[in-house]
């Protein structure tokens, strides 16, 4: 995966950090002309009636390391940094890293036009950004604009953030495929949004798929369908046929819920509540325990989601469910993959999970929202979506886009998975009490649907006291 997945969703709130502060007051000088005078001009210039220039409004935000240049006081001095990096061979200049330059180009010369410094500094990812950011709630300040992945559905429920102002959630819902904001809506407001959000889709290899004697080019489009491929590619000997990668940790807990979401299923229910142990999600685990057969031992329930894309990259399984970032990875190898979205379930209708999903938000605390959502807006136009576009990594969240016959055209893979972008997706949920402890209870369940024949009902059930019990806590 592009951003590391495999981390705690814990928020244990830090009351030792102190921050310093992150915007400033934006006061203004006297802006009152001097007295007019009766006696004879002097030599001396007379003072100015007009009032000096405001001082610039400080923007603090964390941005999104995968869309843009980021960890920086003056953008004018990253954007020389990066020239710099780019001459010594620290970075290749491809069409990434041009993206991530143009769009901080563009932002930060659009903020200054409007008399607003941008600054981006560097919290990091996983849990220092969390342990950072919940302790910015307490003190009631710090950056105007967060980011973050499963952490931030739980800032929204707990009351840490702005919503979205009614006309830009208007906007956002008219133009913006839904899983770049879905999964940051609670009771009809808007919370976050993900410039340039991951789901799952599926993959395989062409070449694998071809030598069990299946049409490399044809999509299962059914679970059925992927059963009997995966059947047949086992026994003809050569591979594994992959599939659902589902270890014991969050790579495993994206991938696995894209197919509860296929079966109608979901770690939650609209309320937040636990509902691991629903009738749908004992589908899909059984529907992942079968697949696990046609794969050597430890492939697919690999403590380390590493190991199991490395078998990918190594030819030894057929099938994988990832992110978008595989299509460039298959391009650099010289692979022939094939990319479809993910099959159809029982529930009969596409269902996906964001995975490498970085939403930005807006703390209730910042003392410039305005400026924020402004920005939010800028992440979400034409400018930076085309630069997107244009790198070929990830796809735009915009539909006007996407569905150009333009981009079809120049991204035909891409365009799979932005249409994977469409539709019922959610996030991972934020568990009351001890968040870690129901996550442990998740994956225990998954590694024994994996490595026993334990009936899955009873194994969900388990798993769904064990939940109840950490919300207690």
């Amino acid at each position: 995966m592009k951003r590391k997945t495999s981390f705690f969703l814990s928020v244990a709130l830090i009351t030792c950090l102190t921050l310093a502060a992150c915007s400033n007051n934006n006061s203004k000088s006297d802006s009152s002309a001097p007295a007019s005078s009766d006696t004879p001009a002097s030599s001396e210039a007379a003072p100015s009636s007009e009032a000096p220039p405001a001082d610039p409004v400080k923007l603090t935000v964390l941005l999104d390391g995968a869309m843009m240049l980021g960890n920086y006081d003056d953008p004018e001095e990253r954007l020389k940094q990066y020239d710099q990096d780019l001459k010594d061979g620290k970075i290749t200049g491809n069409k990434n890293d041009e993206m991530q330059r143009d769009n901080l180009k563009y932002l930060s010369e659009k903020l200054k036009s409007q008399n607003i410094q941008l600054v981006a500094p560097d919290w990091g990812w996983a849990e220092p950004l969390i342990q950072k950011e919940s302790a910015a709630f307490l003190a009631n300040d710090g950056p105007d604009i967060i980011v973050g992945e499963t952490q931030m559905p739980g800032f929204a429920l707990a009351g840490n953030l702005e919503p979205f102002p009614e006309d830009l959630a208007a906007k956002i819902r008219a133009n913006v495929a839904e899983a770049a904001w879905k999964p940051m809506e609670v009771d009809g407001k808007i919370y976050g949004l993900a410039p340039d959000p991951g789901v799952n889709i599926l993959y395989w290899n062409k070449k694998i798929v071809a030598e069990a004697g299946l049409d490399p080019d044809k999509a299962p489009a059914t679970w059925d369908e992927l059963l009997a491929n995966s059947k047949a590619i086992f026994e003809h000997g050569k591979a594994s046929a992959g599939g659902v990668y589902g270890g014991p940790n969050f790579g495993g807990y994206l991938r696995f819920g894209a197919f509860m979401k296929l079966a109608g299923g979901n770690f939650v229910d609209s309320k937040g509540a636990p509902t691991i142990n629903s009738p749908e999600n004992v589908k899909a685990f059984e529907f992942l325990r079968q697949m696990n057969k046609y794969n050597k031992p430890g492939i697919v329930s690999a403590l380390e989601e590493g190991t199991f894309f490395q078998a990918f990259d190594k030819d030894q399984i057929a099938y994988q469910v990832n992110g978008p970032w595989v299509i460039s990875g298959c391009i650099e190898q010289k692979k022939e993959c094939g990319v479809a979205p993910l099959p159809i379930g029982p529930a009969g209708t596409p269902g996906n999970v964001t995975i490498g999903a970085a939403f930005q938000s807006v703390p209730k605390y910042s003392k410039h929202k305005e400026e924020a959502f402004m920005v939010i807006e800028e992440l979400m136009g034409d400018t930076i979506q085309q630069n997107i576009a244009n790198a070929g990594v990830r796809a735009p969240i915009l539909k006007s886009i996407t569905e150009s016959d333009a981009y079809k055209a120049a991204q035909p893979e891409l365009y799979v998975f932005a249409k994977g972008l469409q539709g019922d997706v959610v996030g991972l949920p934020t568990f009351s009490g001890d968040a870690n402890k129901a996550w442990q209870a998740i994956g225990e369940a998954m590694t024994k649907t994996m490595v026993t024949d334990k009936p899955i009902a009873d194994l969900l059930r388990d798993a769904q006291d064990k939940i109840v019990a950490a919300g207690k806590k």
